[in-house]
């Protein structure tokens, strides 16, 4: 994340967003007012904009900005208002939102390194790993997850056979399921492409 520049004095900003409904129909476009611009943010290749509305600080996209004009009457910026602090603590609680469930997990030695490379940092940040391994070497970590089980699952099963879901029980039956579904699907390939390469002839 880059955090840059100081915001344009009487940068004025008009932007639309679409709010998502259930039914399409009662789309709607939304329009709101940034009436003080504090500062733009790089993250992910995308550029976001902080800014003032109805006295809350708020964050926008730079792509969906319609249109802007710079008034001719300044805005005094809040002496202390820290656009680092804003946007690290904006991301923070996102990330808690994202990731409000626990998960007790194996991890293998390999496991282990593949969760320091794949996981968010969020939740390498707060993951808690056991002093002792068991008889096979492996560790067993707490770990936030996401907000399903289909989410949790999805998280987890980039570590392969190096991981396994000790609680809770619903999303080790998910794992389950899964495995047991990509399980079935490879024992059945071979069939599949027999038949495929049959075809082709």
């Amino acid at each position: 994340v880059g955090v840059i520049g100081e915001p344009h004095p009487r940068l004025h900003v008009r932007m639309r967003q679409r709010i998502e409904q259930l039914q399409p129909e009662r789309r709607e476009p939304h329009r709101s007012l940034v009436r003080m611009q504090l500062g733009l943010v790089l993250k992910g290749g995308s550029w976001y904009l902080a800014g003032l509305v109805d006295g809350s600080v708020r964050s926008y996209r730079v792509a969906r900005v319609l249109d802007c004009t710079a008034l001719e009457t300044p805005f005094t910026r809040p002496a202390d208002f820290d656009l680092a602090a804003y946007w690290h603590a904006s991301i923070e609680r996102l990330e808690a939102e994202l990731h409000p469930n626990e998960a007790t997990v194996r991890l293998s030695p390999l496991g282990l390194k593949l969760f320091d490379a794949l996981a968010h940092p969020y939740v390498k940040a707060r993951m808690r790993l056991a002093d002792n391994t068991d008889a096979d070497g492996w560790h067993v970590a707490t770990m936030p997850v996401g907000k399903t089980v289909w989410h949790a699952a999805t998280e987890l099963l980039r570590l392969g056979a190096e991981a396994e879901v000790i609680a809770p029980d619903e999303l080790r039956e998910k794992m389950t399921e899964f495995t047991s579904a990509m399980a079935a699907r490879y024992v059945e390939a071979p069939l599949r492409r027999a038949v495929t390469s049959a075809k082709a002839r």
